[in-house]
């Protein structure tokens, strides 16, 4: 087994989850789609409250469910499958989402020579 710390994006954040390689507003949209139903707040709200501050994309997710006082946590998961579903529709992939995964890329192929077979 072995973590993969991503090269930040800015210098606020040192690693990255795999949800921080997709581009925020992918991400917002499918915690909207999975989730927004317990917030009682727009995909415009929601987007801007996981831009505020620093921290972890999905760390801001859980607080944003947690102040809506509902007994409803975080599900990773299905926010994955949304996140799937969503760039699945693209005709194009987003640029910002094509250069996180080089980055991924080339850190794994550091690891263990992606690129050499």
């Amino acid at each position: 087994m072995c973590v993969i710390l991503l090269p930040a994006v800015n210098d606020s954040q040192k690693d990255f989850d795999i949800e921080d390689v997709f581009p925020l507003n992918i991400y917002a949209k499918a915690f909207q789609n999975v989730q927004g139903r317990f917030l009682n707040l727009t995909s415009e709200q929601v987007q801007d409250a996981l831009q505020k501050g620093k921290g972890k994309v999905n760390n801001k997710a859980s607080s944003l469910l947690k102040k809506s006082k509902t007994k409803y946590k975080l599900d990773k998961i299905q926010i994955a499958y949304e996140i799937l579903r969503l760039i699945s529709q693209e005709k194009e992939l987003d640029d910002v989402l094509i250069k996180n995964f080089d980055k991924l890329f080339d850190e794994l192929h550091k690891i263990i020579g992606l690129y050499e077979r």
